[in-house]
């Protein structure tokens, strides 16, 4: 679907909107968009409220790209070299030996996670390691 703008301030009012529609899970993006990350930014700098992107001119630059902003990313790990693959509907341990390559998540995966797995990682000692 191809959309035209009359103005920039018109394509920022629409993008404030398509931020609200992927937080709220009515639409999806996929994780590899650039627009992605970008939200995923704002998530982590609390400039998200009540489902929507906080009107600033910061939040109007992120989301237009005139300010490039890179969200941090984890991965979860054991001592022992295993790694956690997030999946649609829970988390997998690997062994080491398998060689599996550990999802990268944001800030807002790693909450999900940590909330919802608390005793499967106290048990494994996994352990959260930022990716540089």
């Amino acid at each position: 679907m191809e959309k035209t703008f009359e103005s920039k301030k018109e394509l920022e009012d629409y993008l404030l909107g398509l931020v609200s529609g992927v937080i709220d899970g009515v639409t999806k993006l996929p994780r590899s968009l650039t627009m992605y990350k970008r939200i995923q930014w704002l998530v982590d700098n609390d400039l998200i409220e009540n489902d929507m992107a906080k009107d600033t001119e910061e939040v109007r630059k992120v989301l237009t790209g005139e300010k490039k902003v890179q969200p941090k990313q984890y991965i979860m790990v054991t001592d022992l070299g295993d790694t956690l693959r997030k999946r649609q509907y829970g988390v997998t341990l690997y062994p080491e030996w398998k060689k599996v390559s550990p999802t990268t998540l944001y800030k807002s995966d790693l909450k999900e996670i940590e909330e919802n797995f608390a005793d499967f990682i106290k048990q494994h000692e996994i352990k959260v390691v930022e990716v540089v």
